[in-house]
Formats: C-alpha cells, sequence, structure tokens
C-alpha cells in the first residue's frame, strides 16, 4: 500500500524496473518475438506442419525406401552427435540402428539433438532417460505415415562404474545396451563401431521357417 491507501501497480517499483531491465539484458524479449514468429510462419516447402502454430513436422516423400530413409536419419543422428564420440552396435533386423554414449556426456546430448530437423522426433529425455528414440516422420499426400520398427534410432545413456582413480568404465543400464566399454576404450571402440563395413544393414529376417530349399 501506498502512503495515499492506494495499492502500488504491480511492476512499477524498482524491484519491477529490475526485472525487466535483467530479462532484456538476457534477451528475452527476443526470445519471446522470435518464438512468436516462428509460430506465425508456414512449415517450410517439403515439409508437412503436424499441428497450427508451429512445431513438429513431418517430411512429405513421394515413394519411401525404408532402407535409404533408416540410412539418412542414422546419418542425421551421427553427424548430430559426432562430438561425443557415439559408439555404433551391430545391425539387428527388424531394428532401428543403436547408438550408446556417456553419462558425462547427457547435457551435450541435449544440445546436439535439439539441432535436428523438426521432422525428427524425440522421445524421452537426454536429462533424465536411460534410452532415448529419434526417428523421422514421414508423411505421403500430406497423410502421416505409422512408425515403422526398423526406421529410426534408438540412443542409451551408459553409466559409470569406477574400479579405482584410473579406472572407469560405462556400463550400459537398458535393456540390450552395450555391456561395458572401458574409458580408456571409448574413442577406440567409437571409431570401430563406425567404419564403413560395420554400418550395413543387417539382413532380413525370414518371414516363415525355411526346412528345404530346392534348385533345378
Amino acid at each position: 500500500m501506498s502512503g495515499g491507501g492506494e495499492p502500488e501497480q504491480k511492476g512499477t517499483g524498482m524491484g519491477g524496473w529490475r526485472r525487466r531491465g535483467a530479462a532484456v539484458k538476457r534477451g528475452d524479449p527476443l526470445r519471446a518475438a522470435v518464438r512468436q514468429g516462428r509460430r506465425l510462419l508456414p512449415a517450410p516447402d517439403g515439409e508437412l506442419a503436424l499441428r497450427p502454430g508451429g512445431g513438429p513436422t513431418a517430411r512429405e516423400v513421394l515413394a519411401p525406401d525404408l532402407h535409404a530413409e533408416a540410412a539418412a536419419a542414422l546419418d542425421l543422428v551421427l553427424d548430430a552427435l559426432a562430438d561425443l564420440a557415439p559408439v555404433l552396435a551391430p545391425a539387428v533386423a527388424g531394428r532401428p540402428a543403436r547408438l550408446a554414449v556417456r553419462e558425462a556426456d547427457r547435457e551435450r546430448l541435449g544440445a546436439a539433438l535439439g539441432r535436428l530437423p523438426a521432422w525428427m522426433e524425440i522421445t524421452g529425455s537426454p536429462a533424465r532417460s536411460r534410452r532415448l528414440a529419434v526417428r523421422p516422420l514421414l508423411a505421403v499426400d500430406s497423410r502421416l505415415l505409422p512408425p515403422h520398427p526398423e526406421l529410426g534410432v534408438e540412443i542409451d545413456v551408459m553409466g559409470v562404474e569406477s574400479r579405482g582413480a584410473q579406472d572407469m568404465v560405462h556400463v550400459g543400464r537398458a535393456l540390450g545396451a552395450p555391456d561395458r566399454i572401458a574409458e580408456a576404450a571409448w574413442e577406440e571402440t567409437s571409431q570401430e563401431s563406425l567404419q564403413p563395413r560395420r554400418r550395413r544393414p543387417a539382413p532380413p529376417a525370414p518371414d516363415v521357417e525355411i526346412d528345404v530349399v530346392l534348385t533345378w
């Protein structure tokens, strides 16, 4: 209350001006204006907006090739995570590609995934989840395609087990993650796993059991 008995207007005192000044210094109004402007923009050419006002999109394709799309998605994620030295697991038929990163890189993981295109959907929290999933959202004739089990990338965040000051081991905590990778061997393991011969897709699993093969 002021001396005249009338309530002060919120934000008109010195504290309010300081808060406003700090917000301007941080760039909050500019960021808010940028977000508002993005919401007013249409989806980029070749993309389908999934909800009005911006946000996730789907990439329009004419005749999607599963293997090509899976390889392209993996390349995008590997490019984004290049500084984290991810370890690529061997391909498994019927499953998406799988990467492992270190617990210590969680903060950088979130920043890296944030640079992916809007049509790459991220499931899980880089700050908390043991496993995250990244998959491309595709659309044909303005209709969103259903998810496919082989399309996308799973990312395992490996925990740490210390066995002495100089002996740190990264341990998989999610089902199917790599069991153990020593810190001293991490960089070499990453480089070896990303060799072209290791990135070939897995052979397709047969739909039916084959007992006899006839030739003539």
